[in-house]
């Protein structure tokens, strides 16, 4: 049987709309860990409520049967593609959303980025979210304000593992860039960059 999972903006606590005040919504998020991903995990707990706030990147819990499974998080930002790395359908559906540039031949818009995206292994391996069902609440989540305003463009950046690529090749991104990250904490880390059409 297939569990039915819950979905919570951050933002629905700050209103007390959840009757949980924020030192209790950090107990739930305390429950999050993340040993393949720290990263994740460190953004959950200490970086999450803050941005929610600013509005900076809106994160989600997603729960089922009183057990947080996993959270992502989303925010709007602009996105560079070269042209090459389209199709002429890409090309087509991303024209409508985008500015083109004939000198440097890139597409500049804003898309729909998922900032965070973890699953929860603190919990039994049989509680556990699968990553494609956690992903697809994600892009849901996206089509929901896609519905209300409108864009087409989900990116995303993640390490430059073989399986990790694969996992979202499968789910339907393609890569379009990769960046090296420059802060003290991940120096050097190579980040790929992928997206998918709405």
């Amino acid at each position: 049987m297939q569990n039915s999972y819950s979905v919570t903006s951050l933002n629905s606590y700050f209103n007390n709309k959840n009757g949980v005040d924020e030192d209790q919504l950090k107990e739930i998020l305390n429950s999050f860990s993340s040993p393949v991903n720290p990263d994740v995990e460190h953004f959950l707990q200490k970086n999450s409520i803050l941005f929610t706030k600013k509005k900076q990147s809106i994160s989600y819990i997603v729960s089922t049967g009183g057990h947080l499974v996993g959270y992502f998080a989303l925010a709007v930002k602009p996105v560079t593609f070269r042209s090459e790395v389209l199709s002429k359908t890409a090309q087509k559906v991303v024209e409508r959303v985008s500015k083109y540039d004939a000198n440097t031949k890139e597409y500049s818009a804003s898309g729909y980025l998922i900032a965070q995206l973890g699953k929860n292994f603190r919990i039994a391996k049989e509680l556990q979210i699968p990553g494609s069902h956690l992903l697809n609440i994600a892009i849901s989540t996206i089509q929901q304000a896609q519905n209300l305003v409108g864009g087409t463009i989900v990116f995303l950046e993640c390490e430059n593992h073989p399986k990790l690529m694969s996992f979202y090749e499968q789910n339907l991104f393609r890569q379009f860039s990769s960046r090296i990250t420059d802060n003290s904490n991940n120096e050097g880390l190579v980040l790929n960059q992928m997206f998918r059409l709405i």
